[in-house]
Parts: C-alpha cells; sequence; structure tokens
C-alpha cells in the first residue's frame, strides 16, 4: 500500500496564494497529500476544534509567513488575544506537538499589493514572524519549492512501520506463550536472537516464523518497536535487495519511486538504520538463515545496520555465543487445543473424539504446520477427527498404513482431491514461483481473463491452509515444507504443465509495457529467477529468452549489472542452442551481452561478444549496411575503453563512411557518426581534425534541428571541453553557458544531464580562476547529487573532493577539511567493491592534510589523526579482500 501523508499548509490569505499553490503542487508530485482550511468564515468558537480535527490527522505543518497579518475568525471572544487564521494554525499545531516547517518572505520576494493594514495588525505580524525565527526565507516560488524538497525526508519517511508476510494472529495464537515471553526479553536486550529446531527435528513448520512475526507485531502494537521488518535470509544479494526495497513509497517512502537505482535505495536505507536517534527504535526479523555460509555473509553484513536487535530463524542447530532458543513441537495438550481451535468445532469433543485429536496430532508429529492442514481439512471437509481416521483405516485398509494415523502429506493429497482441476493447475503454477519466502503479488495474474475462477480457487487453497496471504491480502505466500511436498507429488506431465502456464502467465504480466509499475517488475523479479531456475535445460527453456532479457534489462536498469549479465548469457544460450553458433539471430544478444559488459568497466571481455556481432552482422547484411555502423560503434566503444585508440579511429572512420555513402553528408545520422570519431581523436590527441569535426557535427546539427535541440547541448559541451584541455576556456566558457541553458529548459534543473553540464561549467570557471563562482556550483552540485544518490556514493565524493579544492584555494580550510574527509570516508568504503584502494584516495588525503596545514595543525597531530582513520595501503586492500574470499 502507497503511504501517502497528510501534510497542512498554513498560509496568509491573498498575499501567499500563490505561495501556497506552488507548496500544494511540490507536495502532490512528492506523494504527499495536502490539508488546508477552506472556508474562512468560521467563528473562534468553533475553529479550534475544526483545525485540532484537521492538522490532528496530519504528519506535520509548513507554515508560510508573509508581512500581512491577514484575517482573522470573528466573534472574537473577549479579552482574548488577537490572533490571525495563519496564527491560529500555529498555535494548533505547537499544541498538538506536530512539526512545523516555517518559511518568511524577504523585503524582495515577489507579493501582490494589498492595502496597508492598521498598525497594531502590522505589529502583532512583526511578533509572530519574529516568534518563528530561526526559519527559513524564500525567494520566490522556484526556491520556496526546493526548500520543500529539501524537506523530503522528514515529510515523507514514516514515523511507524511493519512489514511482516501475515496479519497478527492475537488470540488464534496458541502454544507458544512462554516462548514468546522468553523471547520478548531477549530482543529488549538488542543483539542477535535465534530460533532453530530441536536436534532430531529437520523438516519446517515447527512455527519458528509465525513466532517471529508475532512477536513482532506485538511489540509493534505496543510501541516499543515503532518499525519492524521481515527479510529473506539468502545471498547477501537478496538481503541487499530486500534492504532496498524498504526505501519505496510502499514502504518508508526515503526516496521517489522514480530513482530506479539499486544503489541509492540500499544507501538511503542504510543511512536510514544508522541514524542515531533511530537506535532501539528497529526490529529486523531475517527469515530462513539456513547453512552455515549463509549465516556467514550475513554476520559480515550486519554491522552496516547500525545498532539494533536481530531475530533469525533458521534450520542450524549450531549458535555458539548468541541467545539461541529451541522451537520444536507442540506438547500433547498444545498440539489438542490447536486442532480442536483450529478446526472449527462448534462444541466441546468427547472423549472419543478427544481421542481421535490426540492421535490425528501425533501422526503430524504435532508440528504446527501440519497440524494447520489438518485443522484445514477438518474444517473445510466438515468431517471430525473421528470420521478422518474412520475414513483413513477404510481407504487404506490392505496396506501398513491403515495402523497409523495419516501423515501430513496425506492430509495434504486429501485437501487436494477436493480442489477441483482449475484449482490444482492454479496450485501448480504457484508452486513453480515461490521463491523462499517471498510472497507472490497477486497482480501477476489479475490481469488473466479467468481472474474471477482463479480468485474463488485462492480462497478454497487458502481456507484449506495449503496456502496463506499478508496482511494486505495483495501477495500469496506458500511454506516451503508444503511446496517441499507438493512438487514431490507432482508427475512429469503436470510439472511441465505448470511450468509453461507459470512462463505464460509472468510473460503476459511483463508485457503490459507501462501498465505494470516499476515496484509491482521488481516484486516480480524473484518469481522470475526461480522460474528461470527450474527452466534450465528444460525442453520449455526455448520460450524463456524473452523472460531473461526482460528481467536482464530490468536488472541492467536498477543498477544491478552483475546479476543482469548472467541473464544475457542465458538469453545468448538459449538462442545458441536453438539456432547454432552462427546465425544471425544471435548478433542482439551479443550485443546486450557486450554492451553489460562494458558499461561494468569489462571491455576486454565485452570486445569478444562485439566482435562476434560484428561478423554476423556482415555476414547477414554485407560489409556496408546501417545494421553494422551499431555494430561498429560497439567495437570502437570496447577498444576507446582500453586505450586502443588506433584500432577504435579504425572502425569510427569507417563507421563514417558508410553513413556517408547511404545518407549523404549532412544527414544526422551521419553528424553521430562524426562526433563519435571526434570524441576518440580527442582523446588520443588529434585534438586539431577532433575540433573541426565537432563543428561539422554542431553545423550538420544546427542546421536540422534548430540552435536549441538537446543534441545541440551535447555538442556544445565536448566542444568546450575540448577547447578548455587546449587552453582556450574563455571561448569555452561561452559555448558551456548555451549548453546550460539548452539542458535547463530541456530536462530541468533537477535532471543527471542538466547537473552533468554544470560539473562541467565548474571546472572551466576553476580552469579560469572564477574560483567564487565556481565553488557556489560546485556546491550546489554536491548538495543535489547526495539528495539523489546518497551520502556514501563515489559520485558524491568526487564531488566534495572538488568542492574541498574550491574551498581551500578560497582560503576556507575548515570547510576544505569537512569536504576533504568525507570524499576520503566514501572512497574508503569503495575499496571492497572495486578489489583495491580507490584510486582518489591519494588525492582525498593530500587534500586533508594540506587543510590541516592550513588550520595551523602540527605534523604529529596530522600525522594521528591519518593513523585514527585507518587508511590502508592499496596491497593490504588485496590482501584482505582475498582473505576475505577464501573465507
Amino acid at each position: 500500500m502507497i503511504y501517502c501523508p497528510e501534510i497542512y499548509i498554513s498560509a496568509t490569505p491573498r498575499e501567499l496564494d500563490a505561495y501556497r499553490s506552488i507548496v500544494r503542487l511540490t507536495l502532490k508530485q512528492m506523494g504527499a497529500k495536502p490539508v488546508e482550511l477552506v472556508d474562512y468564515t468560521v467563528a473562534y468558537g468553533p475553529l479550534e476544534g475544526v483545525l485540532n480535527q484537521l492538522i490532528g490527522r496530519c504528519e506535520a505543518v509548513i507554515h508560510l509567513a508573509g508581512t500581512t497579518y491577514g484575517p482573522e475568525p470573528r466573534d472574537r471572544t473577549l479579552h482574548a488575544p488577537r490572533r490571525s487564521f495563519g496564527h491560529y494554525e500555529v498555535d494548533v499545531a505547537h499544541s498538538l506537538r506536530k512539526p512545523l516547517y516555517a518559511f518568511a518572505t524577504t523585503a524582495q520576494t515577489p507579493v501582490p499589493h494589498l492595502p496597508e493594514e492598521q498598525f497594531e495588525l502590522r505589529e502583532l505580524q512583526k511578533e509572530q514572524r519574529r516568534a518563528l525565527e530561526p526559519c527559513e526565507t524564500f525567494a520566490d516560488g522556484e526556491h520556496l519549492a526546493n526548500l520543500i524538497r529539501d524537506l523530503r525526508l522528514e515529510l515523507m519517511a514514516r514515523r511507524r512501520f511493519a512489514r511482516l508476510p501475515h496479519p497478527p494472529l492475537s488470540d488464534r495464537f496458541i502454544g507458544r506463550q512462554q516462548l514468546l515471553g522468553r523471547l520478548r526479553n531477549d530482543v529488549r536486550k538488542a543483539g542477535v536472537v535465534v530460533m532453530h529446531p530441536p536436534e532430531g527435528l529437520d523438516a519446517g513448520g515447527t512455527g519458528r516464523t509465525t513466532v517471529a512475526v508475532e512477536l513482532g507485531w506485538e511489540l509493534y502494537r505496543a510501541n516499543v518497536f515503532p518499525f519492524v521488518f521481515m527479510l529473506p535470509g539468502g545471498s547477501r544479494v537478496e538481503l541487499e535487495v530486500g534492504l532496498a526495497a524498504l526505501a519505496r513509497s510502499d514502504a518508508l517512502g526515503l526516496v521517489p519511486d522514480e530513482v530506479a537505482s539499486h544503489s541509492a535505495r540500499l544507501l538511503a536505507v542504510l543511512k536510514w538504520f544508522r541514524v542515531p536517534e533511530r537506535i532501539g527504535k528497529w526490529l529486523l526479523i531475517i527469515d530462513g538463515v539456513d547453512t552455515a555460509p549463509t549465516w556467514a555473509r550475513l554476520a559480515r553484513f550486519l554491522p552496516e545496520l547500525g545498532e539494533g536487535p536481530i531475530i533469525i530463524t533458521s534450520r542450524l542447530r549450531a549458535w555458539p555465543n548468541s541467545r539461541a532458543h529451541v522451537v520444536g513441537a507442540f506438547s500433547a495438550e498444545q498440539a489438542r487445543e490447536f486442532l480442536v481451535a483450529r478446526s472449527g468445532a462448534t462444541q466441546i469433543p468427547n472423549r472419543h473424539e478427544q481421542a481421535a485429536i490426540e492421535r490425528l496430532s501425533e501422526g503430524m508429529g504435532r508440528v504446527p504446520l501440519a497440524l494447520e492442514l489438518a485443522a484445514g481439512h477438518l474444517r473445510e471437509s466438515k468431517v471430525t477427527a473421528l470420521q478422518l481416521l474412520a475414513e483413513h483405516e477404510s481407504s487404506a485398509r490392505d496396506s501398513p498404513a491403515a495402523h497409523r494415523p495419516p501423515t501430513a502429506a496425506e492430509i495434504l493429497d486429501r485437501s487436494l482431491a477436493a480442489v477441483d482441476a482449475m484449482g490444482r493447475g492454479f496450485l501448480g503454477q504457484l508452486m513453480c514461483l515461490a521463491p523462499q519466502p517471498a510472497a507472490i503479488p497477486l497482480h501477476i495474474f489479475e490481469h488473466r481473463g479467468d481472474w474471477p475462477d482463479l480468485r474463488d480457487r485462492l480462497a478454497i487453497l487458502e481456507s484449506r491452509a495449503i496456502i496463506a496471504r499478508d496482511e494486505t491480502g495483495r501477495s500469496i505466500s506458500i511454506h516451503r515444507a508444503v511446496r517441499e511436498m507438493m512438487l514431490e507429488r507432482m508427475s512429469e506431465e503436470e510439472h511441465v504443465a505448470a511450468l509453461g502456464a507459470a512462463l505464460s502467465t509472468v510473460d503476459s504480466a511483463l508485457r503490459r509495457g507501462t501498465t505494470v509499475s516499476g515496484t509491482l517488475r521488481e516484486e516480480m523479479v524473484p518469481h522470475c529467477m526461480i522460474l528461470l531456475g527450474q527452466l534450465n535445460g528444460h525442453p520449455l527453456e526455448i520460450h524463456a529468452v524473452e523472460l531473461a532479457l526482460t528481467l536482464a534489462r530490468w536488472l541492467q536498469e536498477s543498477g544491478r549489472p552483475a546479476e543482469a549479465e548472467s541473464f544475457y548469457r542465458r538469453a545468448l544460450r538459449i538462442e545458441e542452442k536453438r539456432y547454432g553458433s552462427m546465425h544471425s539471430k544471435l548478433a542482439p544478444r551479443l550485443r546486450d551481452l557486450a554492451s553489460g559488459l562494458r558499461l561494468r568497466g569489462y571491455p576486454a571481455d565485452a570486445e569478444v561478444p562485439s566482435k562476434r556481432a560484428l561478423a554476423l552482422t556482415e555476414k547477414e547484411f554485407g560489409p556496408e549496411h546501417h545494421e553494422v555502423v551499431g555494430d561498429l560503434y560497439l567495437m570502437a566503444a570496447c577498444l576507446r575503453a582500453q586505450s586502443r585508440f588506433f584500432e577504435a579511429e579504425e572502425h569510427l572512420r569507417r563507421a563514417c563512411a558508410i553513413e556517408e555513402r547511404l545518407v549523404g553528408p549532412l544527414h544526422p545520422r551521419t553528424s553521430i557518426a562524426v562526433q563519435r570519431l571526434a570524441g576518440v581523436l580527442e582523446v588520443s590527441g588529434q585534438t586539431v581534425e577532433a575540433e573541426q569535426l565537432y563543428r561539422r557535427s554542431l553545423s550538420i546539427d544546427e542546421g536540422t534541428f534548430g540552435e536549441n535541440h538537446p543534441r545541440i547541448a551535447v555538442l556544445l559541451a565536448n566542444l568546450a571541453g575540448l577547447m578548455t584541455r587546449t587552453g582556450r576556456a574563455a571561448e569555452a566558457l561561452g559555448l558551456m553557458r548555451r549548453a546550460l541553458e539548452i539542458d535547463g529548459r530541456t530536462y530541468g534543473r533537477e535532471h543527471p544531464e542538466y547537473v552533468a553540464s554544470q560539473k562541467q561549467l565548474a571546472w572551466i570557471l576553476d580552469e579560469l580562476d572564477q574560483i567564487d563562482e565556481a565553488s557556489t556550483l560546485q556546491k550546489s552540485i554536491l548538495a543535489r547529487d547526495r539528495e539523489l544518490l546518497g551520502d556514501a556514493h563515489p559520485e558524491v565524493g568526487a564531488d566534495a573532493l572538488t568542492l574541498s579544492r574550491l574551498r581551500l584555494d578560497l582560503g576556507d580550510a575548515a570547510g576544505a577539511e569537512e569536504l576533504a574527509e568525507l570524499s576520503l570516508q566514501i572512497f574508503l568504503k569503495q575499496t571492497r567493491r572495486l578489489r583495491g584502494a580507490h584510486p582518489s584516495i591519494a588525492a582525498a588525503k593530500k587534500l586533508l592534510r594540506q587543510s590541516l596545514v592550513s588550520k595551523g595543525a602540527t605534523p604529529e597531530s596530522i600525522d594521528a589523526r591519518m593513523n585514527r582513520m585507518n587508511i590502508p595501503s592499496p596491497q593490504k586492500v588485496r590482501m584482505k579482500i582475498a582473505s576475505n574470499e577464501n573465507a
């Protein structure tokens, strides 16, 4: 469910109506719901009640203070102080202890000309503005909108939130109260608390997850922990994906949903966990840490979350130095109580029925999951335990099974026999899509024409405890033990049919294009992965190419290129099996793989599939076809990234010649080829020809698209960069300002393209020794990148390093020191990711030292500070990485 906080807007009518509209629109764009008082005829008497009701339901109040007092409520109480509507709104916000964000106009802020108010009212408004100090001021509407956007985390992030796989059982929670009490005490002490099965009980279903969820709900409702989450205990990648999902608007709302970058969302969540004010405010449950390697990976990751209690459910039994709790089968009395309560019995069972219940529960091993299945069968089949045992003995008369009660698997068989073919087929699809412990979103099926019938079967399966829904009712989960039993019972034909139906359903859901949001696509990723895993080597695999490509592209766009590569390779492998290794249909798959490898920073590896794609395209279309040009571009990019500029130049000159012959020298396609060639010539030192080609490309595009097209901005920036590097920064400055103006009109001032142009302009200003303007520009760049990418992103480190040097040049040693330390900390965090020391560590370290010297620090104190920061040498970094990988 998307979180949409309500924010109250308070502003003086007439004077600030335009700014009220700007705040209203900005809040809506952020995903918040504006709330306002619209009736200014309310008298003093009822006004307090009205405002208490409106402001009381809001998360925060935004108050705009102008220079006018504004209207006041009529029928003021005798001797009561005079208060305008705006003053009254501030009073109520304070009385309700709501966060209040005040913004005041300046003498230069454009406002409508209004008749002058009485002296008394003007003085009251001045007094009100003094009472609001210190508060932000705004110069115009754009400035105010930016100030509101800067409050995103404070306005949009939740004050309380629980994400758990099913709603609380409350009075339906049976048999674990003492365990719940012990866990409650241990969790309050923080650290790691583990639940595992006893010796000799290897099957799942003992209820560890149920206990953890029930405890989480209890502590959440009691406000012991305002934030409670459950995450899967798989690989580090799975854990990071689960954490990153908490940044979305249907969870904590830390970043806008349009931020697709996985790393940006993950950094936002990790930062959220580590905020000192949240120590003791969150509880994390990690479900299914069932292998020693999984626990080893998790143990290395947990310190990144900061301080807080962790509950782990596991099948592992060895947990030294941890507060571990054994969760086994119910006692005989607990099992009997559980079956009676869950089976829907309307009267107290007699002694014969009680004996049957006890015998049935013994057959289930008194394991909660098995008992739940038995209770579901009793309830929905409207039979008693006694009748069920009699049916079992009758059906197994000549079998040894007749002398024992039915097992959980046999009960499951009986439940499935009561489900029609459509229901069993639907369940088969769910089995193929159900990774543990991820839930299956219902939106995968809701677009199907037979959804009403599927919904009815879903209710039947849920009533028989074969599946369960989460607390929102929008996703389905299937216990791992049930899934294992089901897969054992499916014939090969049934499994093939289920896989085919699941593949068709997922393909159809993904192809709905723009109607499927990024959030919903993200929810489908684990199910796509589990489905592709089952199709590996299967005859149906030839139909899975589009699914593998869709998944790869989504992962690539989300900033998860390492995962994307495996699915690009999978799509290529499937096509090679189908068509052979020399078919032209392989070329698009080879390009996908090569592009992914190049973007990951492996140009030599990317060169191999790129060369194959070029050869196949030439074989299919001939050496002069337009299709060949794209492969020439890709090959040139791989070669350029390896500093093989001469070879890259050969490919690009060939591309230019092909385009000139096919479309002519003044066509935009020729302009693209010319521009790419100019770029390689520039980096190889052939700057004179490179400049001529940039100007030729600029002339073509201006003639085709006009002077304000985005392509013009790119060419202007390229030309400005070349001129700056060749000592003509003064000429480059005008070109870059023009490029920035075009980007601003095209994309807006928040877009990455605009920020990139700002960075280049700041560089040119720095080259011209216009340090003040460069520093101001670089400061806004740093602020925007921190908001968009998070405080630990390497781009933020580079921004901080640049600004630190500029501040030092301006004589601000303290500011330079703070920024240099920030950049250094970011680069240190990147060392493991890069498998070696970050290349900018030395520059950041040098700049920090220079800042400290400028402040007058002694060499001894500087060395001591550097030692405390524990900056490793590249050799130490490599040794540490190797030891971790060996472990």
